[in-house]
């Protein structure tokens, strides 16, 4: 009895630590800083092939960048597919790239945010 007892206090510490879900924000400070350009790109994960939808101006830099930064991505487990569709592509200033989808992001692994404000989001620089 007593080891069942064990077994099921450690099945419920184990799930509860399982649920814990980890937010993460882009730093605004940190990208305005760091950032020297960025593209919106359309990624096709299958064959790793990606085109350029625009530049964004220098004017524009910061407001993405706050944008980006006010989006809710959280921590997942699991195996991702690779960013497909419209994605974000960061050129800093240490010469890195970072390409930045919905669901995950080149730099941070298995992140993962509400894929219809991102799209929003993109879209409102794409018809500027």
């Amino acid at each position: 009895m007593k080891k069942l007892a064990i077994v099921l206090v450690l099945l419920l510490i184990l799930l509860s630590l399982c649920s814990c879900v980890r937010e993460y924000h882009f730093n605004y400070e940190e990208l305005k800083e760091n950032v020297q350009k960025i593209e919106i790109i359309d990624f096709n994960s299958d064959n790793y092939e990606e085109q350029t939808l625009m530049v964004v101006s220098e004017s524009d830099q910061d407001k993405l960048l706050l944008d980006l930064s006010q989006l809710d991505y959280y921590y997942y487990l699991g195996d991702p597919e690779l960013g497909a569709g419209h994605c974000i592509k960061l050129f800093y200033k240490n010469n890195e790239v970072e390409i930045i989808s919905w669901r995950d992001t080149s730099k941070q692994g298995f992140i993962k945010c509400n894929r219809e404000k991102f799209d929003e989001m993109i879209q409102k620089y794409l018809d500027n």
